[in-house]
């Protein structure tokens, strides 16, 4: 029998085997490392794109009662211009004539101003959108 001896090209094959062994484990671990960071990159993504959802859902229900809140603005606004005798609709040009006291004791049922101590014909004017000499005729014959 022959004894078996170990050659430089044993040992150089071994050492060869050896490092791409050692290069397999780093790589693969490199690539567990970096599979986590992707998964956890995922995970951030994700949750920050189920957020802006629920962002844009809340908005277009805000958008939603603007409108509602405009259209309902817009119904005042025509209400108001209708007690004051303005024409409604942009394009008119005619007014709807309703008498002074008439506009007046509407006006004031609804803003409720006589009950402020510093109440004026100065006030009944600007309710009624005129001026100070129409409001004094209109109180010539009572007191104010």
């Amino acid at each position: 029998m022959e004894a078996s001896s170990i050659t430089g090209l044993d040992v150089f094959l071994f050492v060869i085997a050896l490092l791409f062994l050692i290069l397999w484990v780093v790589w693969v671990i490199r690539l567990y490392v970096r599979d986590s960071r992707i998964a956890r990159r995922n995970s951030f993504i994700w949750k920050q794109k189920l957020q802006l959802d629920d962002l844009g859902a809340s908005h277009k229900a805000l958008q939603a009662r603007l409108f509602d809140l405009e259209d309902q603005l817009e119904a005042s606004k025509a209400a108001n211009d209708a007690l004051m005798g303005k024409p409604v609709d942009k394009g008119t040009v005619e007014r709807v004539e309703v008498p002074l006291k008439a506009k007046l004791d509407e006006a004031l049922g609804m803003s409720h101003l006589y009950l402020r101590k510093t109440f004026s014909k100065d006030d009944i004017a600007e309710l009624l959108h005129t001026d100070k000499k129409t409001v004094d005729g209109l109180f010539k014959e009572t007191s104010f």
